[in-house]
């Protein structure tokens, strides 16, 4: 029985040019969409685009999720940094202002309607440079390094070297927020005498603690037995030195500065 091949490859062409025409057709309106993405494409590629960035700029978060990098260092507080952040804040709310809200579906509007406040709100604190005051009544800058030793338990050795980089960048990190105050002193702009003297005191008692029995070092008691008995003396061993000079920064954080000018400190409130 003979086969009628010509009529085989003509279907088989005929196939290969429907199979092109519908990818060239695919083609065209994936393109068209990029080109002219809908109210909630561009509203969502926004969020995700945001919210990469706040990880970034939080090590504590994205460390506590597994980041190593990122559970090496502190939020950065250089002045520069701090630009960079309002800057890129600013193109956010810009790429806002964009979307056409009455557009949206879903729970697009109201997401949309949060992030507008925040960006606004972010956006108009700026102008005050708050940075200057970085602490209030019972926590700040100077709390936080505790607050993430308490919450800190290794469960490896590249999270325990992690912990121990974030002990040698302290300094740098306690440093950037004395710079900030300095500059409120000089603006005036600082916060109340009863904030100033709490924190004073709650400084004094972190100072009082000996280096060996830093809270700082909490993060290496109680280490999984392997971890420990590997590393566990050699961890506890370093960081007798690391925290020695992040104690005394603390001391002379917002009390060296009362010390330069407590009268002017005290005398006159946040404004």
């Amino acid at each position: 029985m003979m086969r009628n091949f010509g009529t085989s490859a003509a279907a088989s062409a005929i196939a290969v040019v429907f199979a092109g025409a519908f990818a060239l057709a695919a083609t065209n309106v994936v393109a068209e969409q990029s080109a002219n993405p809908t109210a909630d494409q561009q509203f969502d590629a926004l969020v995700a685009d945001y919210e990469a960035w706040q990880a970034e700029q939080d090590p504590i978060r994205t460390g506590r999720r597994g980041d190593f990098e990122a559970a090496a260092r502190w939020p950065d507080a250089a002045p520069a940094a701090v630009e960079a952040r309002r800057a890129t804040e600013r193109t956010f709310l810009s790429r806002l202002e964009q979307i056409d809200a009455d557009a949206l579906t879903g729970n697009n509007p109201i997401s949309h309607a949060v992030l507008n406040y925040v960006l606004r709100s972010d956006a108009a604190l700026a102008e005050f440079d708050p940075e200057r005051a970085p602490f209030v009544n019972d926590s700040g800058f100077f709390s936080l390094p505790l607050g993430v030793a308490n919450s800190t338990r290794p469960r490896s050795i590249e999270q325990a070297r992690a912990w121990l980089s974030r002990l040698e960048a302290l300094p740098a990190f306690l440093a950037q927020h004395r710079e900030w105050m300095a500059r409120g002193i000089e603006d005036g702009f600082v916060q109340p005498a009863y904030v100033v003297a709490a924190v004073v005191g709650q400084l004094e008692a972190i100072v009082a603690t000996a280096p060996a029995d830093s809270p700082l070092l909490e993060p290496f008691t109680g280490l999984p037995a392997a971890l420990e008995a590997e590393h566990g003396q050699a961890l506890r061993k370093r960081p007798v030195v690391d925290v020695a000079e992040p104690h005394e920064d603390l001391a002379e954080s917002p009390r060296g500065l009362v010390a330069l000018d407590r009268e002017r400190l005290l005398d006159h409130p946040l404004v």
